[in-house]
């Protein structure tokens, strides 16, 4: 995850402990809590609006929720993650 470009924009789906991988502090997150509880939900509308440069999921949760991703096509796998990029 530290080879995305430091001017990248990186929405981090879930996955709070890729943070510290990161190249920088440009970061969008969405955290689901538990069923109840969620983190980041407003940060949800720049997905559909193809906001940010990059998206790091778990891989299993990519293929759930596909159609978040729907501006985003696979760059990158690194271990459990996904990493997405814009199309």
């Amino acid at each position: 995850l530290g080879s995305l470009p430091q001017s990248a924009s990186i929405f981090v789906y879930n996955v709070p402990e890729a943070i510290i991988l990161l190249p920088s502090q440009n970061y969008y997150q969405y955290i689901i809590a538990h069923e109840h509880s969620q983190v980041g939900k407003d940060a949800l509308s720049y997905l559909a609006r193809s906001v940010p440069d990059y998206v790091v999921v778990d891989a299993t949760l990519f293929e759930q929720k596909s159609e978040l991703f729907a501006h985003y096509v696979q760059s990158d796998n690194v271990g459990r993650y996904l990493v997405l990029r814009r199309k």
